[in-house]
């Protein structure tokens, strides 16, 4: 089980019921799943750990971060969320899975050079 994370501005309206947002601008930042590194979503502009936080750092003042449960973070808690589990040799990343039987990336998976996974394709 994994949980996505989100930016949003802060005009954006959740459904009460089900928490599906339905106005304002959402952008997925990624998942945490149970036994993983954290897995990001790539974009043509954010294509590194890096890139991300400087975007999150540059948008913070009319944005905030959210879980898909409606939890919110600072920058501070969610690059706490991304770093620990980066750091722990147990967890497995979702780029070096998804290697070929050549150990070539599938298509649309790369790790930043922290090593960081990177998916460009919508994932959930």
């Amino acid at each position: 089980m994994g949980t996505n994370y989100y930016i949003q501005t802060s005009e954006a309206k959740a459904c009460p019921q089900c928490g599906y947002v339905t106005e304002g601008t959402r952008i997925h930042i990624g998942k945490s799943s149970a036994g993983w590194e954290f897995s990001f979503h790539a974009t043509p502009a954010l294509r590194s750990w890096k890139s991300w936080k400087q975007y999150l750092l540059e948008h913070q003042r009319n944005n905030e971060i959210v879980n898909e449960y409606g939890m919110v973070f600072t920058i501070g808690e969610f690059a706490n969320i991304v770093e620990k589990r980066w750091h722990q040799s147990d967890l497995r990343n979702a780029t070096k899975e998804s290697r070929d039987s050549e150990g070539q990336n599938k298509p649309g998976y790369f790790l930043d050079n922290q090593g960081h996974s990177f998916s460009e394709g919508e994932f959930s």
